[in-house]
C-alpha cells in the first residue's frame, strides 16, 4: 500500500486487512512524503500490529513506491491495496485458495463501488477466466487495481514502468504480463471495495489516461496480428497458455467484437489467427 495524504480513510483500509481471516502476512506501506496526519496515523497503527511496516519517504509518487515496495516484501506472494479501499473480510484467504487451486499466477476479484461516505453505488463483475482477461485486454483493464494479488516473482520480474503509461500504469503492467503468458484470472465473488470519489481526475488528466489506454489497446491488437513475432517473443508459462491463446483466437465472442471494431484489419487479423493456430497444433490436444 502506498499512501499519501490519506488522513480520512487510511484508517479503515489498514483495518479492512488488519481483520482479514487470513494471518499469515505483512503489511508493507509507503507514506510518499504525506503532509498531513497520516504519518501520525501510520505510525499509531504499527505499534499496535508487529505485521505493519511502515516506510516513510519523500514524495516519488504511486508507481515508484509500488516498485519499492515489491523489493522489500518478504513473502511469496504479493497483494495490493489503496489507501482508500476496503478489502471484505475473506479477501486474501479467498484469493489465495483461487491462486492454487485454479494454477494462476496473478487473480483480482469483483467489486463493489462505494462513494465518499462507504454507500455502494455500483457492482463490477470483472472477467473471470484467463481467456475472458485476455480478450478484455484487448479493450480495457480487466482488474481493479487495489484488488489484484498474484506471485511475488511475477511482481519483481516486471514491476511498474516508471517512463511510459505512467497515467495507466496497472494496464500496461497487465498486457506485459498476459503477453509474456504470465496466468491471470478473477474470483467470481465481490471481496473488494474500490472508492470513487466522483470528479478526482483533472480533464487533462482523464485525456492523457483515455490516450495511453487507445495506444496500449492497439498495441494488444498488433500483438495478435503479428502471429510470427508472437512464436519468436513468446514463452508460455505452461501448454495450457497456449491452449488458452489458441481458444481465444477461436473465440466467436471476442473475435467479433474484434473484427467488428478493427475491420480495417480484419485480412491480417484472420491470418495471424490461422498462422498462429498452425503453428501451435500439437498443444491443442490438452483443451478439453
Amino acid at each position: 500500500m502506498s499512501v499519501f495524504n490519506g488522513e480520512i480513510y487510511v484508517e479503515q483500509a489498514v483495518n479492512s486487512i488488519l481483520e482479514q481471516s487470513y494471518k499469515n502476512y505483512e503489511l508493507i506501506i509507503i507514506n510518499d512524503g504525506s503532509t498531513d496526519r497520516t504519518s501520525i496515523i501510520l505510525d499509531q497503527l504499527s505499534k499496535l500490529d508487529n505485521r505493519i511496516k511502515v516506510y516513510h519517504s519523500e514524495n516519488k509518487g504511486l508507481i515508484r513506491q509500488l516498485n519499492f515496495a515489491i523489493t522489500v516484501a518478504k513473502g511469496i506472494w504479493i497483494a495490493r491495496m489503496d489507501a482508500d479501499d476496503v478489502s471484505e473480510k475473506y479477501r486474501l484467504e479467498k484469493q489465495l485458495k483461487y491462486l492454487i487451486g485454479e494454477e494462476l499466477d496473478l487473480c483480482g476479484s469483483w467489486y463493489a463501488v462505494i462513494d465518499k461516505k462507504g454507500a455502494t453505488i455500483d457492482k463490477i463483475e470483472t472477467p473471470v477466466t484467463h481467456i475472458d482477461i485476455t480478450c478484455a485486454l484487448v479493450r480495457r483493464c480487466p482488474f481493479a487495481h487495489g484488488s489484484v494479488m498474484g506471485r511475488a516473482e511475477i511482481f519483481q520480474k516486471f514491476s511498474y514502468c516508471e517512463d511510459k503509461f505512467t497515467s495507466v500504469e496497472d494496464l500496461y503492467l497487465w498486457q506485459r504480463m498476459s503477453m509474456a503468458g504470465v496466468r491471470m484470472g478473477n474470483v467470481p465473488e465481490y471481496l473488494f471495495k474500490y472508492r470513487d470519489h466522483g470528479a478526482s481526475f483533472s480533464k487533462s488528466k482523464i485525456k492523457k489516461m483515455t490516450d495511453e489506454a487507445l495506444i496500449l489497446c492497439q498495441a494488444k491488437i498488433s500483438y495478435l496480428k503479428q502471429a510470427q513475432d508472437i512464436m519468436r517473443g513468446y514463452t508460455p508459462i505452461s501448454n495450457s497458455s497456449r491452449v488458452d491463446h489458441i481458444y481465444y483466437l477461436l473465440s466467436t465472442r471476442s473475435f467479433n467484437a474484434l473484427l467488428c471494431k478493427y475491420s480495417q484489419h480484419k485480412l491480417s487479423i484472420l491470418k495471424a489467427m490461422l498462422i498462429f493456430i498452425k503453428n501451435n497444433l500439437k498443444y491443442v490436444r490438452h483443451v478439453k
